[in-house]
């Protein structure tokens, strides 16, 4: 260093130790990170006196209140160092017990599963007591846990006293499964044929599963069947769907976000963001809708490679219906500032009047309730005038997806880089034989589709109606004898005939008059 600047002095602040300590650690505590706050605080409000334990110097007579320090001589206190590393090491890693870990496996597990195995307990419990069984389910032996359950699964009914659907059963001890697997029991119910614990419970419940479906049951009553094309135009011609009302509005992004993402009905919906979809601009121009795909069903995270190797994408079409223009509006219609990337992204709509002056304000800074976005396709149904004996539910969007790409003749491999389905067949579970098509079989095999009125010109005669009858013409493996003035009418059978033969037969319906007929089938004698 030159002697111009040897009196250099160094201004020193807590706060550079934090951004030293944040150029190697990005994430450092935001606990610790206050702490440096307040020090670099109260050393803006005090003299210099209040950093003692540095040398300070003074190169000018005017009095400073900030700390001026060349070098920092830390004192021996051997014991605050070792307070402050107790202190650091506290907020680093959380206390945790045991009972603590339980919890957070807890929280994590599914919503959905959660609520049913707090169910299906709850009915295995009610059960027990019945039995006069008190102790808790992991704790019965495994010979009398399995007699139980088999005597469960054959007697349990719905409070009505209707029997449950076999899949339903077979829930119930699925959450007794995953309970015992909870509390690491030893011995699983549904494992292998060859291990004998719990054979009674998997073979009552095979025989259950086969008398309910001699029943009728097991039918999947309250599957959700897809949407049509059809359907789906008759809510934009209700104004159901389109930018006519909030409501509508909201509506509609659902639906594009559901069949364009392949998002599923309600959670991954709730759980989305503002700023997971973004609108990009191609090389050509072309506006597109982009998702960056939080949490799902198959891709919970546990496995950090198991990631959509597509993006899912929705692009302008510049038509009616464009996607880019209904988002466009939805964020227009936003409330300011409310579009960061951790807003929620489906907000409530206004209910009140939007003749007022902020009606250019269509949404609440709100996010919408998780029953009102489950209802979102029933409410639909109700306000489209929809088949009130069709069972739609959100699900009926996404089968939509995978119902109209199949239809198309979309390979699977590629729907499901967009419905987000790891295995192929999945694919067959989402999709059936439209109900169009399965008008137009019946049809076929019915025969009640309208024919058109045939009409036979004959050289001899005037023009006569073909009947719908076949006809059938003497066997040619006789000659015929020779006939004066023979009326040959070909007679007529009441049997279902294929249209084309009928077309094709110059003789069909037609009545001949023939003076005079040879066939021989072999070769004709020599004259």
């Amino acid at each position: 260093m030159s002697d111009e600047v040897a009196n250099f002095n160094l201004l020193w602040s807590p706060m550079n130790l934090l951004q030293d300590e944040q150029d190697v650690n990005p994430d450092i505590d935001e606990d610790l990170e206050n702490v440096l706050i307040q020090i670099d605080m109260l050393a803006d409000q005090g003299s210099t006196e209040v950093c003692p334990e540095y040398s300070l110097e003074t190169n000018t007579t005017e009095t400073t209140n900030t700390c001026i320090a060349t070098v920092p001589t830390v004192p021996d206190t051997t014991h605050e160092n070792m307070e402050l590393e107790d202190k650091q090491f506290d907020e680093e890693f959380l206390h945790l017990d045991d009972n603590g870990v339980q919890n957070f496996l807890d929280k994590q597990q599914n919503k959905n599963t959660a609520k049913k195995s707090f169910y299906d307990l709850a009915l295995v419990t009610r059960f027990l007591k019945k039995k006069k069984e008190t102790r808790e389910i992991q704790t019965i032996p495994v010979v009398e846990l399995d007699s139980l359950l088999s005597n469960f699964v054959l007697t349990v009914r719905k409070k009505d006293g209707q029997e449950y659907e076999p899949s339903t059963i077979r829930g119930f001890i699925s959450s007794v499964e995953r309970k015992l697997r909870r509390h690491k029991y030893g011995h699983s119910i549904m494992g292998d044929d060859n291990d004998e614990s719990f054979h009674l419970t998997r073979e009552t419940l095979k025989a259950k599963q086969k008398l309910l479906k001699q029943k009728g049951k097991g039918n999947k009553p309250k599957r959700a069947q897809p949407l049509t094309d059809e359907e789906i135009a008759m809510l934009f011609d209700k104004n159901v769907l389109g930018d006519n009302s909030p409501k509508a509005l909201l509506n509609t992004v659902w639906l594009n976000n559901c069949v364009q993402f392949g998002l599923r009905g309600v959670s991954e919906h709730y759980s989305l963001r503002w700023g997971d979809v973004t609108l990009n601009t191609a090389s050509d121009g072309t506006k597109y809708l982009e998702l960056n795909e939080r949490q799902t069903k198959t891709r919970t995270g546990a496995n950090v490679a198991d990631v959509r190797e597509v993006s899912p994408k929705i692009y302008g079409t510049n038509g009616d219906h464009d996607p880019i223009k209904y988002y466009e509006i939805y964020k227009s219609k936003r409330p300011q500032n409310f579009c960061d990337a951790e807003d929620p992204f489906y907000l409530a709509p206004r209910t009140i009047s939007l003749a007022d002056t902020r009606s250019e304000i269509w949404f609440l800074r709100q996010k919408i309730g998780e029953r009102k976005m489950g209802a979102i396709v029933k409410s639909m149904k109700i306000e489209g005038g929809l088949d009130e004996n069709k069972r739609l539910t959100n699900h009926s969007a996404r089968k939509y997806l995978v119902q109209k790409l199949r239809s198309n003749e979309i390979p699977d491999t590629d729907i499901m880089q967009i419905s987000g389905h790891k295995n192929v067949n999945s694919i067959n579970s989402y999709s059936s034989i439209s109900e169009n098509k399965q008008r137009k079989i019946s049809h076929l095999l019915s025969n009640t589709s309208s024919e058109e009125s045939l009409t036979c010109h004959t050289s001899t005669g005037p023009n006569l109606p073909c009947t719908s009858a076949s006809t059938v013409l003497p066997s040619l493996s006789q000659p015929v004898s020779q006939h004066n003035n023979l009326d040959m009418m070909a007679p007529s059978i009441s049997s279902q005939t294929n249209m084309s033969s009928r077309i094709n037969s110059m003789f069909y319906g037609a009545t001949l008059h023939i003076n005079s007929l040879n066939v021989y089938m072999d070769k004709p004698p020599q004259q």
